[in-house]
């Protein structure tokens, strides 16, 4: 089982124990953690299979999670055989779902645009409506949602190891 991978990736693994023949034993993996996946492994010759594919792996969600086999013999006795850790991280080819924050940013944008340009005389932001008079008030609105917003996706990055300010600048040409 490899250390880290991404949601949506395809895992296949392998198990084969002399001790404990296909023949004679099942065998199924489970993973737990802020999602759950129970899969039972196939046998492909004298191999355990498990195949854990795109389409169930793109419904974890990121974390870290703990990993078992479990065998079961053909009278129910089971036994947890091996177990691990990994971290699965985000499906990074999937947009995510707006945030509230993200939303409340662009619902206060349209806002703002809206006054502005005088295409209409009021406005309503979250269930409250606004007149050209209190466009500094959606101005200040508008302001600290992208700080929260911002602050909201520096968290992300760090949680999934990609600090922005940790990346390296590089400029090409003369200095």
């Amino acid at each position: 089982m490899p250390r880290r991978f991404s949601a949506g990736d395809t895992i296949k693994l392998q198990v084969s124990d002399p001790a404990y023949t296909v023949s004679d034993w099942s065998l199924s993996f489970s993973l737990l953690g802020p999602s759950s996946l129970i899969i039972e492994a196939t046998e492909d010759d004298d191999v355990f299979s498990v195949t854990l594919s795109s389409t169930q792996t793109a419904e974890l969600k990121p974390g870290q999670y703990l990993w078992a086999y479990r065998l079961t013999d053909g009278s129910n006795e089971s036994f947890t055989y091996r177990t691990g850790a990994v971290e699965i991280g985000p499906n990074i080819f999937v947009a995510p779902a707006p945030t509230p924050t993200a939303t409340l940013v662009a619902n206060l944008e349209a806002a703002v645009n809206t006054l502005s340009t005088k295409t209409r005389d009021n406005v309503t932001v979250n269930g409250l409506t606004y007149g050209l008079v209190d466009i500094e008030k959606l101005y200040n609105m508008l302001r600290n949602a992208r700080a929260d917003l911002k602050a909201e996706q520096d968290a992300m990055a760090r949680a999934s190891g990609l600090n922005r300010n940790n990346l390296i600048k590089l400029r090409f040409g003369r200095p």
